[in-house]
């Protein structure tokens, strides 16, 4: 945890179906912001538990940005349906959006609030559906009414 919320300018990436976003448009929600590319072995032996959070937390004030870091597409595109990920996937092909949050390797993860601050990072894999973390995230994020 950070001393105090950073204000981080927006990621701009794109969807999965091309349309242009940035973590703005989940202002409202607590955001796990996760740098990740398909070749990473940490990535690739985080994303299970990615996942289960994700379905732990539906219904609450809470998302996932997870952006792939300078990939193709369809190679994305690719690796998403052969694991069957639902959580929200992000391209950032060229890692411009990228370089100055994962400037310190991937996967590289960051915490934001409601007001899209950062609140916490993390470099390197880690666990995220464990009881004592989806608890913490339940607090912060709230249920949705």
């Amino acid at each position: 945890m950070f001393p105090a919320p950073e204000p981080i300018p927006p990621v701009v990436v794109k969807t999965m179906d091309g349309k242009t976003t940035n973590t703005g448009a989940m202002a409202g929600k607590v955001v796990l912001l996760n740098f990740w590319a398909t070749w990473c072995p940490p990535c690739k032996s985080e994303m299970p538990s990615i996942e289960a959070m994700y379905k732990k937390l539906k219904g609450y004030d809470f998302d996932i940005m997870a952006v792939s870091v300078a990939e193709k597409p369809q190679t994305v595109i690719d690796f998403i349906k052969e694991y069957k990920y639902t959580y929200p996937v992000f391209l950032d092909e060229t890692g411009a959006a990228s370089a100055p949050f994962a400037g310190r390797g991937i996967p590289t993860t960051f915490i934001l609030d409601k007001q899209g601050r950062a609140i916490a990072g993390l470099v390197g894999a880690r666990s995220y559906d464990g009881p004592e973390v989806v608890d913490l995230f339940k607090e912060m994020a709230e249920k949705l009414q």
